[in-house]
Formats: C-alpha cells, sequence, structure tokens
C-alpha cells in the first residue's frame, strides 16, 4: 500500500488534479478487480461443466476466492478512507 500523508494542496487546480488521479486509481483497479472475478467466475463455471472435480480443486478454489475477498475489502477500504474537500468522507 503506498504513503500517507496529510496535506492541503495548493490551490483549486492541485485539488482537482489529485482528486482526478485518485479517482482514475480506483477506476482502474476496480476493473482489474472486476476482470479477476469474472475470471474466476468462468473457471468453475467450466470445471464444473467438464467435472472436472479433484481433492485440490476446492482448497485451490478457496485460496482464490479468499484472495479476491481481501482485494474487494482493500478496495472498499480505500475508498471509504477518502476525504472530500472540507473533511466529509466520500458517499462512493
Amino acid at each position: 500500500m503506498g504513503a500517507v500523508s496529510d496535506a492541503a494542496p495548493r490551490g483549486e487546480g492541485m485539488q482537482a488534479r489529485l482528486e482526478e488521479a485518485f479517482m482514475a486509481e480506483r477506476e482502474q483497479e476496480w476493473g482489474s478487480f472486476l476482470a479477476k472475478s469474472g475470471k474466476f467466475d468462468g473457471e468453475l463455471d467450466q470445471e464444473i461443466r467438464i467435472e472436472k472435480f479433484t481433492a485440490a480443486g476446492p482448497g485451490e478454489e478457496e485460496q482464490n476466492l479468499e484472495r479476491l475477498r481481501r482485494w474487494f475489502v482493500t478496495c472498499i477500504a480505500v475508498m471509504c478512507s477518502w476525504r472530500r474537500p472540507g473533511g466529509r468522507r466520500s458517499d462512493g
């Protein structure tokens, strides 16, 4: 995870650029999360379709699901920790 700072931007232009950069990063991260989740879902569907059931399969899938769960929690935590100007938390 990145560094944490508590500073005020110099001027409205800088505030807007920082907010835009933050949101662009969040959108990119969310898109990556959705893509990985879709891939996971597709792999499960494929294994069920071809009836590929192995002893190791459930453990591997549980690990993958747990990684996705942690990634989701991190995405949400970062968005919820963002503070809008005036100290208000974001609604998104």
